[in-house]
């Protein structure tokens, strides 16, 4: 009796123990458990898919070819200065200034004559005693208070539109035309219904007659329509542009831009590239589309990571007979993003069209992490058995973006568009969640 009581004892105690042990891990360590049995996973599916593609004959040895060409490469422009450099000064953006320019000019005019005496900040300059003299009132100073307003939102009206003018100029594409157009807009609603209540209250101190009367004078009305064009036109300056030039700025942009499918993987790596694209206008840049697990940010966060991932890479591209090889590419690719696009290189000389490339292979050559982990990659890769263009027609026909391969299935696995092998009791898969 004795003996099961210690036994109980120590069971609780165990249990306590056990309990008190979980509570000093804390939420760090159950998410560092969690991630290791991710991982865990992720490595079964991989050794299993190795083996299947390894038996399928789809696991194959990096080969140059002597006869293959190689193209140099640049840095490109920053992305901002690059963007900069694109925008240019439009027909529509000039209209725009030219409007926004001459509704200023309107407004500093005149916006509310008082018995055919216009009042403008330019009038101001006389000084207000002419305006006590004109009126002839000896008490006029709510009046005199009320116009100096007018002058004052004068001001401010005419400065946005001229600060709007500036904005266009140096930004090409600047919303300060509509906050402008949209302050006037209830300034000239509150002046008018100021004018009407101020003709109607003198109306009532004069018995049903007023020699003073005032109302909103032609220029007003004028540059309030000018201000509203000039939004209008900024809103449609991509529709405007295209028919006074004659061109389609869209389909221009779509026949000097190309997403070419990238036809080799690395199931054993985090790291997928899935297409190139190709930019050419007056030079030829590309860049890289990349995939990340969701588990790399949390890994990123948790370690406190505070570079890009860095992946050196070749890259082999294959038009009609010939083949051409960029080598040594590095590309930073961020990890707080699980897809994206990598930095742009430039291409010094491109002797090929961009539809003419058939086929793309991005070579692995080393990974190295922002915590200073670096590894070379084995001169192996998967491939998906299609060149590029079979497997841009085949992510069309299918409805998937990202394929790498086609959907394939035996009688114990199926393998998932995404390239990895699943077991058939997943109905789902444990990669990319899409379903058999």
């Amino acid at each position: 009796m004795q003996i099961s009581k210690n036994i109980k004892y120590s069971a609780d105690v165990l249990k306590q123990e056990i309990s008190k042990l979980k509570n000093d891990l804390g939420e760090s360590a159950k998410a560092d458990i969690q991630a290791a049995e991710t991982e865990k996973q992720r490595l079964s599916m991989v050794k299993t898919t190795i083996q299947y593609l390894k038996k399928a004959g789809r696991i194959s040895v990096v080969k140059i070819s002597d006869g293959i060409e190689r193209l140099a490469v640049r840095q490109a422009e920053p992305e901002k200065q690059q963007k900069e450099a694109e925008k240019k000064l439009g027909p529509s953006l000039i209209i725009c200034m030219a409007l926004c320019a001459l509704t200023g000019i309107l407004i500093m005019g005149s916006l509310i004559e008082v018995n055919g005496y216009d009042i403008s900040f330019l009038k101001v300059a006389q000084g207000l005693g002419d305006w006590n003299a004109y009126l002839g009132s000896s008490d006029v100073s709510g009046m005199v208070n009320f116009l100096g307003f007018i002058c004052f939102l004068q001001w401010a009206c005419a400065g946005m539109y001229f600060f709007a003018v500036y904005s266009l100029y140096i930004k090409k594409d600047s919303s300060m035309i509509y906050v402008t157009t949209i302050f006037v807009v209830i300034i000239f609603l509150v002046l008018w219904i100021i004018s009407l209540s101020f003709n109607s209250s003198m109306e009532d101190a004069m018995w049903g007659y007023s020699v003073i009367h005032a109302k909103m004078t032609g220029k007003a009305w004028a540059s309030l329509v000018t201000g509203c064009t000039a939004a209008v036109v900024f809103n449609k300056r991509d529709i405007i542009d295209q028919n006074l030039s004659g061109t389609n700025q869209e389909e221009q942009k779509q026949e000097i831009t190309k997403t070419i499918p990238v036809c080799n993987y690395y199931p054993w790596e985090n790291i997928r590239f899935v297409n190139i694209g190709l930019e050419k206008d007056d030079k030829t840049s590309f860049y890289l589309e990349y995939q990340l697990p969701k588990g790399m940010r949390l890994r990123g966060y948790r370690h406190g990571w505070k570079k890009d991932i860095s992946v050196k890479t070749d890259i082999i591209l294959k038009v009609f007979r010939k083949e051409y090889i960029i080598l040594d590419n590095i590309f930073n690719i961020p990890w707080e993003h699980v897809s994206g696009a990598s930095q742009k290189l430039v291409l010094e000389h491109m002797p090929f069209g961009i539809n003419e490339i058939d086929n793309v292979e991005v070579i692995i050559k080393t990974i190295e992490m922002p915590d200073g982990e670096r590894k070379e990659v084995p001169n192996l890769y998967a491939v998906s058995g299609m060149n590029s263009t079979e497997l841009a027609r085949y992510r069309s026909e299918n409805s998937c973006s990202n394929a790498v391969c086609r959907k394939e299935k035996t009688d114990e696995i199926w393998l998932c568009t995404c390239g990895y092998v699943n077991d058939n009791s997943s109905l789902a898969c444990l990669n990319c969640g899409s379903r058999i």
